[in-house]
């Protein structure tokens, strides 16, 4: 499945409380999609590793 490229998105600026909406795509071929929903902590556009921060429990993943 194709999804969008982040150029094709509209510039958005997280702040505290915010919510974010997503899915997790399984590893698996055909396995179901798993829809996600978080609040941001913080966000630091200065902090290039991790410029977020969200309540989830899912480890943080560096941004390269």
């Amino acid at each position: 499945m194709v999804g969008l490229s982040a150029k094709q998105l509209q510039y958005e600026e997280l702040h505290p409380d915010d919510m974010v909406e997503y899915y997790l795509y399984p590893v698996v071929a055909g396995g179901p999609r798993v829809h996600r929903l978080t609040t941001v902590l913080s966000a630091d556009a200065t902090n290039l590793k991790y410029p977020i921060q969200a309540a989830t429990e899912e480890p943080a993943i560096p941004s390269e």
